[in-house]
């Protein structure tokens, strides 16, 4: 189908000399001296042809010509030799010949014929014998620059030939002689690639122009296509978009329906009158192809090849994404990328005829093949089904379009044009899947709002209970207005089942929030059942681990647990939070009586009695046991390894007498003992002395033992004085 298509333009991608004959993408003109007369500042008027003289004052008031590499301006005569004087040193006087051979460049390029070109002196090169500027791309140096002009004045050389490259295309533009008078023009396309060829005797002196283009309305096609018509119409039963590929280069200053170029611009407005027959809307796009490669191994290759010098074999994977749209009005649009398939794309050009923009060759490892990637920047083309836009639009700017639909939803009365909306949008409309909470609140509405219950459970299906937070309660109410609270609560648990166990934050807040507004019970209770249930699940597992480990989120724990004992508190749930309280005591290693004490004193005096009346008898056990004793060297921890070596140690550990161990033992069990030790936070010290074979491994029981239990001892009492007066 897409060769059709192409062959509908009248353009056969198989045929080489079809193909030619459409690459139009220079102009050659010759004027006569007298159309055009040059001033140099310092100078005066130059004759033609210019003599040795003039050229030796030229030269005397010029300076060496740099060049543009990326963002920078650098000077290198090992890629450009000329001699260059700015433009804002030279007057030119323009005969009316010269804007009528502007014209018949226009013609030639192809471009508009609403369109004017503006021609921008930017400098004089003078070439020296043996000068020359190696192959290399101008830049848009000005918004709109579509095209250079070289103007070659009447000066006698040899040489200095201008080789001008489109694809796999080149036009060479001679402009040596010995005693011709003429002025030799010649105009390319900004993208062409092209190179200033060695001057072999004399000098070639050249003004250079940034053509630039003042357009007017593009013109629709002179002539219908209908063959091209008729392809597109059958290509459209099936599929809802298709991309055309340039062949010319631009940027986003430079992509613009105005100013394509050659057969880029007669191929569109053929498109573009068949959109219109067709119920078709035609952007312009950037793209970005990518194309990963297996390739064939040579030994030969003693150095990185280049992108043609490689024998590609199979085709891994490839993509092509859209970016930066133009619609019909020349306004840039604030879509996103979209990634289109190559069932989707015609070209009259292929990728494999271009140089790549970027190339990367991976070589033979030895655990894999030599692999190539190729990436190339192009232009196109996009069309549209009318029918299909507002799915793109939603693709591409989802924010946009569910401001829009909200806006809707303020009226009465909108709620078919709503789902009708969404209906149209299709899959799009749900591409947030699991989910973007910042569109949590405007799809509650939209649900609400449309009073569907099939739609709105599609709507809502992918969201998690995490999203939730105080502002959304009211929005789960309006829910159970709309559609009873056995629908809600199928939500709610649906979104609890979306969450991956992650706990929603501020709980306390959110379910404050469902009781003042006086929400059907069950909806705080299904909210806490999760969060306990979470948090529950979480400790125990808690417990395998180092301390280290457990203590990295004490601080994130500690508010976790006192949101939710504030939320038990304001349900009144004595059943839900008897159970966790009784959980808290229970897992010692996850809640010390520190830790319980700190949450404790942070809550409301007259709540939580019971449990603070279990963490005081705690504390007080705890403080009767008195200060360690100055003799005692035991540390209750034991090694997570149950192995004989670690057990050993464990045992170490426990004695109340021996505070050091040295234990000769192989590198490989000392490494592992000392892996062991790592992340259990005791009061040790781990050393190695290199003496003998096997080497000693030192374990030292620290003073820490000590400072650590006066410090812990201080501050249960700190915290029983401070719950006792509470």
């Amino acid at each position: 189908m897409m060769s059709d298509i192409i062959e509908a333009l009248g353009k056969n991608p198989r045929s080489k000399s079809s193909k030619s004959a459409d690459m139009k993408f220079y102009s050659h003109v010759e004027l006569d001296p007298g159309n055009l007369s040059v001033e140099v500042e310092g100078i005066g008027a130059l004759s033609y042809p210019i003599t040795a003289p003039q050229i030796e004052k030229l030269l005397e008031v010029s300076s060496k010509a740099k060049f543009g590499l990326k963002d920078k301006t650098v000077l290198n005569e090992k890629v450009r030799s000329t001699e260059e004087i700015k433009g804002d040193a030279l007057k030119v006087h323009k005969s009316p010949a010269f804007d009528s051979m502007l014209d018949h460049m226009r013609k030639d390029l192809g471009l508009p014929g609403s369109a004017k070109i503006i021609p921008h002196l930017h400098n004089m090169l003078i070439y020296k014998p043996g000068q020359f500027f190696k192959k290399h791309q101008d830049t848009e140096k000005l918004e709109k620059m579509v095209a250079t002009l070289v103007v070659v004045l009447p000066c006698a050389h040899i040489g200095g030939d201008l080789v001008i490259e489109h694809q796999e295309y080149s036009y060479v533009f001679s402009s040596e002689n010995i005693d011709d008078h003429t002025i030799k023009c010649v105009s390319f396309y900004a993208d062409c690639i092209h190179e200033a060829k060695t001057v072999k005797s004399g000098h070639r002196v050249a003004l250079t122009y940034n053509l630039v283009l003042e357009s007017g309305p593009v013109p629709l096609a002179i002539e219908r296509n209908t063959k091209l018509e008729q392809t597109l119409e059958e290509y459209f039963k099936n599929h809802d978009r298709l991309v055309y590929v340039f062949d010319h280069e631009y940027t986003e200053h430079s992509l613009r329906w105005d100013m394509l170029k050659g057969k880029d611009l007669s191929n569109t407005l053929d498109f573009f009158a068949c959109a219109k027959k067709l119920d078709l809307i035609p952007y312009l796009t950037l793209c970005a192809r990518h194309e990963y490669w297996t390739t064939g191994y040579d030994g030969r290759y003693q150095y990185s090849p280049g992108p043609n010098e490689v024998d590609l074999e199979e085709l891994i994977e490839e993509d092509t994404i859209l970016s930066y749209w133009v619609n019909e009005k020349n306004e840039n649009l604030s879509y996103g990328d979209c990634n289109v398939r190559e069932s989707e794309i015609c070209y009259t050009t292929p990728n494999q005829d271009l140089e790549p923009d970027d190339f990367e060759y991976e070589g033979y490892t030895g655990n894999a093949g030599c692999t190539a990637s190729y990436w190339y920047k192009r232009a196109a083309l996009f069309l549209i089904r009318k029918n299909a836009k507002l799915s793109m639009d939603f693709e591409l700017n989802y924010q946009e379009c569910m401001k829009q639909l909200l806006e809707l939803t303020t009226f009465p009365g909108k709620e078919k044009q709503v789902i009708d909306t969404i209906e149209a949008a299709g899959k799009q409309f749900y591409q947030y899947q699991y989910a973007q909470s910042q569109y949590f609140i405007p799809l509650l509405k939209i649900a609400c709002y449309i009073q569907d219950e099939s739609i709105a459970q599609n709507i809502l299906e992918h969201f998690a209970i995490h999203h939730f937070e105080e502002k959304t309660t009211a929005h789960l109410l309006n829910l159970q207005k709309t559609y009873g609270v056995s629908w809600t609560i199928e939500r709610i648990q649906k979104w609890q089942k979306n969450s991956d166990k992650i706990s929603i934050p501020n709980i306390g807040k959110v379910i404050q929030a469902l009781i003042i507004q006086k929400s059907d019970i069950k909806f705080p209770t299904s909210f806490l059942e999760y969060q306990f249930n979470l948090i529950k699940a979480k400790h125990i597992k808690y417990e395998t681990w180092r301390p280290v480990d457990i203590n990295r989120d004490l601080k994130e724990r500690i508010l976790e647990t006192k949101d939710l004992l504030l939320a038990l508190n304001v349900i009144d749930d004595k059943t839900m939070l008897h159970s966790f309280s009784n959980h808290l005591l229970a897992h010692p290693i996850v809640y010390s009586e520190l830790t319980l004490s700190q949450i404790l004193s942070d809550l409301p005096k007259d709540d939580f009695k019971d449990l603070r009346s279990n963490v005081l008898a705690i504390l007080h056990l705890e403080i009767n046991k008195g200060l360690r004793d100055p003799d005692d060297w035991s540390i209750p921890q034991k090694l997570p390894c149950t192995c004989q070596d670690c057990t050993m140690i464990s045992a170490f550990l426990h004695c109340k007498t021996e505070s050091l161990k040295i234990w000769a033992t192989p590198q490989q069990f000392r490494n592992h003992v000392t892996e062991s030790f790592r992340g259990m936070e005791m009061p040790i010290d781990l050393s190695v002395l290199k003496q003998g074979s096997p080497h000693k491994l030192v374990i030292r029981k620290t003073e820490d033992l000590y400072t650590d239990a006066k410090a812990k001892f201080e501050k249960l009492q700190e915290y029983v004085q401070k719950l006792e007066s509470l």
